[in-house]
């Protein structure tokens, strides 16, 4: 018959079993240890939804810097052209004249 934490476990043979027996690195928290785990944890998770709401905005922002990286390549390829266009024109003005 096997039963919680600290009873004894029923096993057929000349020695019964504890759970000591069967978990001797297992770690008896009192309460106040308990409190100070619940504190980390709760630091953890605080932690956590500050980072996952930084990592989203720094998404958005990257997403946001990718489209105006975009744009202005667009601007610039369009600048380039309108100047490349003007040197030949000018090219041809000044073999004319």
């Amino acid at each position: 018959m096997v039963t919680g934490l600290g009873r004894q476990l029923h096993r057929p043979g000349p020695k019964p079993y504890s759970d000591a027996d069967l978990f001797p690195t297992a770690v008896i928290m009192n309460q106040a240890d308990l409190q100070k785990l619940e504190g980390q944890l709760d630091q953890l998770l605080s932690q956590f939804q500050r980072l996952k709401s930084e990592n989203a905005q720094l998404r958005a922002k990257t997403a946001e810097l990718t489209a105006e990286r975009s744009r202005l390549l667009e601007k610039n390829e369009l600048a380039a052209h309108k100047v490349e266009a003007m040197l030949t024109r000018l090219r041809g003005l000044e073999q004319r004249g």
